[in-house]
């Protein structure tokens, strides 16, 4: 089922729906009946406001970040993705839009709620399509081209339904995405020679905005709730795992970890396989923590060092030799990243004109109020501002010394 995913980062719109739009499509498009006359569900367009209102005030000198992901199975990964992409970048020309397609065909709802640990968490309804069978007369095979997937006029109608809900929303007084209920950025202003500042906030996630054409002279220095961010085990998480030979279907669907982790790469050698993929001997090792045990994929797996944690559900391998009817490779090694989703120390970062120089220094915090204190000798000229996220809302009032 496709629907509207979470909103993430300077702003994200994930969009569950999705390979390149051919030509022939947008040619098609100029001989298909529109749509009939309808407007979406205004809650649901409401809950798009933070992403639309970044979209609609965004200026040449002043290019909000936004970003895109759709994701879901093969219908999501057909051309018409390509569509909603080019609409929104030719509606809103001055964004910063960051647009990505994640979708693995395939993988039905209890398998992408593995993979989106990954994919998502750290970036409707179908009555319209009866109406315009109706309208026009059609069957729902007349926009299908293989009983599942859409043809190239059902590429074009999921776009230009879609495209509706991310129309420019009208105005709404003293609305400020960058000020409202998940999300606050406090201006900071420290003194000349000012070596730290303290905040408290409530939410996940924090942001350093740094001045424009600010100069990296020395590092800041971070802290939250009193450790750097590679002290919090929250921070980390891993990366999807790569592919099934000549595939999109990753090998593992999840993994899991009953210990810290730590910055590294991982790998997982199939050194032995069944025909059918069902039973699979292997062993792990990290690229900072070596060797880390071995065993078979019908067992519960807990490397040695509690980095790695692989539950026999989690295996996707038996599924891909089953649908595209070949073995495993002998010998055949997956691999993934462990990665900190957040900075000890940052500078400021490079960032075209009119586009915010912003880092995350901490995403993925317990839900709750923390504090943030940023120590270096240039903070004054170097930081503009903080902005913090909370995804249930309310983050409050950041307070603290400065």
């Amino acid at each position: 089922m496709n629907r509207i995913m979470r909103i993430h980062a300077t702003a994200a719109i994930g969009l569950t729906c999705a390979c390149l739009l051919g030509n022939a499509l947008l040619q098609a498009a100029f001989s298909y009946p529109a749509p009939p006359p309808w407007q979406p569900n205004p809650d649901q367009r409401e809950h798009l406001r933070r992403s639309l209102a970044l979209l609609a005030t965004s200026t040449p000198a002043d290019r909000k970040t936004v970003r895109v992901l759709f994701y879901g199975q093969s219908i999501t990964q057909q051309a018409w993705w390509k569509e909603v992409e080019h609409y929104l970048r030719a509606t809103y020309t001055n964004a910063n839009l960051i647009v990505e397609n994640r979708a693995i065909g395939g993988h039905a709802s209890q398998l992408l709620v593995k993979t989106a640990e990954a994919d998502l968490y750290p970036f409707q309804p179908d009555e319209l399509w009866k109406a315009y069978l109706k309208a026009h007369t059609l069957k729902a095979a007349d926009l299908l081209r293989d009983g599942v997937h859409l043809n190239a006029q059902g590429e074009w109608l999921m776009a230009e339904l879609l495209k509706t809900y991310l129309a420019p929303l009208p105005p709404k007084a003293a609305y400020d995405p960058l000020n409202e209920p998940r999300v606050r950025t406090v201006a900071l202003q420290p003194s000349a020679g000012q070596e730290s500042l303290r905040l408290e906030f409530t939410g996940t996630r924090a942001d350093l905005i740094f001045k424009p054409k600010s100069k990296a002279k020395e590092t800041i220095s971070v802290l939250v709730d009193g450790k750097p961010p590679s002290a919090i085990p929250e921070l980390y998480g891993f990366t999807r795992v790569s592919a099934f030979p000549m595939t999109d279907w990753p090998v593992l669907l999840r993994v899991e970890a009953a210990s810290p982790l730590v910055v590294e790469d991982w790998s997982l050698k199939i050194d032995r396989a069944s025909p059918d993929g069902k039973l699979c001997h292997f062993s792990v090792r990290g690229s900072a923590t070596g060797e880390d045990g071995e065993g078979f994929s019908t067992n519960r797996f807990v490397s040695r060092s509690g980095r790695v944690v692989v539950e026999p559900a989690d295996w996707n391998v038996a599924y891909s030799v089953a649908v595209f009817k070949r073995p495993v490779p002998e010998n055949y090694t997956a691999t993934w990243r462990a990665t900190l989703r957040g900075a000890d120390t940052v500078e400021p970062p490079a960032a075209t004109p009119g586009t915010e120089a912003c880092v995350t220094v901490a995403q993925g915090l317990p839900p709750g109020r923390h504090v943030l204190e940023l120590r270096g000798a240039y903070l004054a000229e170097q930081i503009q501002a903080a902005r913090f996220y909370c995804p249930s809302g309310n983050p409050g009032r950041a307070a603290g010394s400065q």
